[in-house]
């Protein structure tokens, strides 16, 4: 009996958020940092895509904004204990 080729899963491409920001193909970005905790991410063609800025009224929240500066998501900062830091955890800190 000969041995069955492995092949790698293929996964369908699934959204966090809406489907709407899915792209069918790998996309450059471009990431730039503003005073505060803002950022503003754009395409290679420096047409904003994304904004990120901070809360007017919580220091902790971030607001992802899509181009039109309409609401996405808030972020929370993550205050990780020492616990987690001994185990691996792989969460994402603003």
């Amino acid at each position: 009996m000969m041995a069955q080729p492995s092949v790698a899963p293929v996964f369908p491409p699934f959204s966090v958020i809406s489907p709407q920001f899915i792209t069918p193909e790998p996309l450059e970005i471009i990431v730039n940092k503003y005073p505060g905790r803002n950022l503003m991410i754009t395409d290679i063609n420096h047409t904003i895509m994304f904004r990120v800025k901070e809360c007017k009224t919580n220091r902790l929240q971030l607001a992802l904004l899509d181009a039109n500066e309409k609401p996405i998501a808030m972020l929370q900062k993550v205050t990780l204990s020492f616990y987690f830091l001994n185990h691996s955890c792989s969460m994402i800190c603003f």
